[in-house]
């Protein structure tokens, strides 16, 4: 990630910006993530740029738990259904299924990371390819089993985000190293699960 800040350094537009938040979220640098997707210049973006920085801001706002959550929401949604983007609906569906997680809002966000985890064609919309939404979406799904203390319910979760990762077309160690860990993390706190 550190990588690819340096290679986006002094380049100011959309798609460039849109990957730069990408990245220091990922790094956990949240606040220059949002300070960066709010200062982003979009007066030549179309719908599908405006798609993608609305998503990705809407995730930042859902790991800083921001008052205008929602209205992230909204706005990604209006840019994402007059772009048709169907990958991009869906990583949407996924930062939504993890918001209605953290808010204690269960059945939400199993419909929400079922959505996500859905098969389809990846349509390039968005930079994660579908096959990586749908592994997120199998990680919140797997959260869901362990909060109602399905243990065998997340291990299988848990082995369906790998299939749905094995099945991308490209690496992604930042999401494998995330099933690792959460696979880890199953296999200590509830023996015999895997």
């Amino acid at each position: 990630m550190e990588g690819c800040l340096r290679f986006l350094e002094g380049l100011d537009y959309e798609r460039a910006t849109i990957l730069r938040v990408r990245a220091l979220t990922r790094l956990g640098r949240l606040d220059l993530a949002l300070r960066t997707a709010v200062d982003a210049s979009m007066q030549d973006a179309g719908d599908l740029e405006r798609a993608q920085l609305n998503t990705v801001y809407a995730a930042v706002a859902v790991a800083l738990r921001r008052h205008d959550v929602e209205a992230a929401f909204e706005d990604a949604e209006r840019y994402i259904h007059a772009t048709g983007a169907t990958t991009l609906h869906a990583e949407l569906a996924a930062v939504r299924a993890v918001a209605a997680l953290e808010a204690g809002d269960v059945a939400s966000a199993e419909a929400l990371a079922r959505e996500a985890a859905a098969p389809g064609a990846d349509d390039g919309s968005s930079v994660a390819h579908r096959a990586h939404v749908r592994a997120g979406a199998h990680l919140t799904l797997a959260a869901v089993a362990r909060r109602s203390g399905d243990g065998a319910g997340a291990a299988a979760q848990l082995r369906e985000a790998r299939r749905a990762y094995d099945a991308a077309p490209e690496a992604d160690a930042w999401l494998t190293a995330r099933i690792d860990a959460d696979l880890a993390a199953l296999a200590r706190d509830v023996p015999g699960a895997l």
